[in-house]
């Protein structure tokens, strides 16, 4: 399942999802997985990609959350 929210962070905070991996000192690669939800980040992983996005680093592992949940997290 697609990660809008990382999407909707990203474009808010005008940050690529290359110097997202370069701060996270990941692929960009591997970025593009986790955003397009066929990897999950192990937790310091998320931790890290959630403090430069400035959201919740259980995000990652609550494939349920609703929309407006993500909304509230990352408005």
């Amino acid at each position: 399942m697609k990660r809008q929210w990382m999407i909707d962070s990203l474009q808010k905070l005008e940050i690529s999802t290359s110097e997202l991996a370069k701060k996270v000192k990941v692929s960009r690669g591997h970025i593009a997985h986790i955003i397009g939800g066929t990897r999950t980040p192990s937790v310091p992983l998320a931790k890290k990609i959630a403090k430069v996005l400035k959201v919740e680093w259980t995000l990652f592992f609550n494939e349920k959350c609703v929309k407006k949940q993500q909304n509230k997290i990352t408005a």
